[in-house]
């Protein structure tokens, strides 16, 4: 329960293949999806959350975001100058409420015992640099 007592919270689990099935028929009030991105740009914090084919599989139509904003912002190379349309897609985000991002702060990478790197693999932008990783030669 929330310490204010505000509201109660109960946990369940459920098999993968049932979970994604029921979030994406809209069976759960809230429920928690991992997701990283690709590269660190602000399109990738917006784009994979909008749109009818969105990365958690349940449509999310805004067409101030995917018809005006990011097409706006695609045709600018120079990422610092599209403050002002990520910061535009942000509000919308956060006036319609339908996401909301938990930042975790933990990171993990398993590898056996003849790979190493992993300890570099990883950064705070949540990039994992693959290229850090190599098969161990000899001891």
């Amino acid at each position: 329960m929330d310490d204010s007592g505000l509201f109660t919270v109960t946990l369940r689990s459920r098999p993968w293949k049932t979970y994604v099935t029921g979030y994406q028929k809209g069976e759960y009030p809230v429920f928690g999806r991992g997701w990283s991105p690709d590269f660190p740009d602000a399109e990738n914090f917006i784009a994979p959350f909008v749109g009818q084919q969105n990365a958690l599989g349940t449509p999310y139509l805004s067409t101030r975001i995917t018809d005006v904003l990011l097409p706006e912002s695609r045709r600018e190379s120079d990422r610092a100058d599209v403050v002002k349309e990520f910061e535009d897609a942000q509000q919308v985000l956060v006036d319609d409420a339908r996401l909301l991002p938990l930042w975790q702060g933990r990171q993990y990478v398993a590898a056996s015992d003849d790979i190493s790197g992993g300890e570099q693999s990883l950064d705070p932008s949540t990039i994992m640099m693959m290229w850090e990783l190599y098969r161990k030669t000899s001891w």
